[in-house]
């Protein structure tokens, strides 16, 4: 019974951490399997297992800086690499996560903050290597918004100014739409921008 109870208990961890997806390393070389997180207690590098099957005796470990990106179930993300979000700001991203959440003609990608309530501002700290470089902020919101333009790795985040917004946004998107869904929908704010980005990919 004792056994029992243990094998019961190792199935439901594996299940609750587990869960169906794939890892790229690139865009010809995916691992489709069950895709869980994990730490080294060697060096406390991050990283994902791939899981074959629920009882891979050998799950393929992953560290995130050699990964371009991954899925779990319904929820895909891409691991930016060496990734300077705004120009005009000393900000350098090693390697940071970012869910995707509208593809297309153009990719829309939102970086989460570090979730501390405690603090009146959201900010990240940004490594090379052990030592901090860099923070970024995330004033307003707890999160920030990148847009790519697929087939050329041209990525940049959106500002929060509504001014530098509408700049960074012209350099993804024909001016003529931007103007029409102002018309349209009212001024273009930061909140606006999945919107206006899945708008944009449906139109063919």
């Amino acid at each position: 019974m004792r056994w029992y109870l243990v094998i019961l208990l190792v199935a439901l961890s594996f299940n609750l951490y587990s869960q169906n997806g794939y890892v790229k390393i690139s865009s010809d070389s995916i691992m489709i399997g069950f895709v869980k997180r994990y730490t080294s207690h060697m060096d406390g590098s991050k990283g994902l297992e791939v899981w074959r099957t629920k009882n891979d005796p050998q799950p393929i470990r992953v560290k995130m800086s050699s990964i371009y990106e991954y899925a779990i179930k319904k929820d895909t993300f891409r691991i930016l690499h060496d990734f300077i979000p705004f120009a005009s700001e000393k900000i350098y991203f090693e390697t940071v996560e970012a869910q995707v959440i509208s593809t297309g003609k153009v990719t829309l990608l939102k970086i989460n903050a570090l979730n501390d309530r405690k603090r009146s501002t959201q900010s990240m700290i940004i490594y090379t290597g052990e030592r901090p470089v860099s923070v970024m902020t995330f004033r307003e919101n707890n999160y920030t918004y990148v847009l790519e333009e697929p087939g050329t790795d041209y990525l940049r985040a959106l500002p929060y100014e509504q001014q530098k917004l509408l700049e960074t946004l012209k350099e993804f998107f024909p001016e003529r739409y931007l103007i029409r869904y102002k018309e349209e929908k009212g001024a273009i704010v930061y909140s606006k921008v999945p919107a206006l980005v899945k708008l944009y990919n449906s139109v063919r």
